[in-house]
């Protein structure tokens, strides 16, 4: 797949859906940590058990609501980053193939799984983050 990119597309081929993921991943990362301070501000217990479980709560929230409001993205970076032709997708084309595939609710496939991993993922990370670094 690699050679078949870069004889086809050359090294460019490899930044494809790069804008994408960019819009995709800055402003969420915004939100990540910090629905995940507003939401660790919550964990008022002082029971050590239940801390580390309410934090870890609300670390997987914060992944749960990071990636429900990326997946529209997502999908448009990942319709550019499969997209085989003459010439890369814009995101405004890639978004209007989506819609014409399957309507609105085409920019919600994978939805469930997405944010199912970034609660669990986000249980384990933010804590860790927390512990090295605090």
């Amino acid at each position: 797949e690699f050679t078949r990119i870069i004889q086809q597309d050359g090294c460019r081929g490899l930044f494809r859906g790069f804008w994408a993921t960019f819009l995709r991943d800055v402003p969420t990362w915004g939100i990540y940590f910090g629905a995940y301070t507003k939401f660790k501000e919550w964990v008022t217990t002082e029971n050590p058990l239940l801390r580390v479980i309410g934090t870890m709560h609300a670390a997987g929230m914060a992944g749960f609501f990071c990636w429900i409001l990326s997946i529209p993205q997502d999908v448009i970076k990942n319709k550019q980053m499969t997209h085989i032709g003459e010439s890369p997708l814009s995101m405004l084309t890639a978004y209007r193939k989506l819609v014409a595939e399957g309507g609105m609710m085409r920019l919600t496939r994978g939805s469930g799984l997405l944010v199912s991993r970034g609660y669990i993922i986000g249980a384990i990370q933010l804590p860790i983050y927390d512990r090295i670094f605090a």
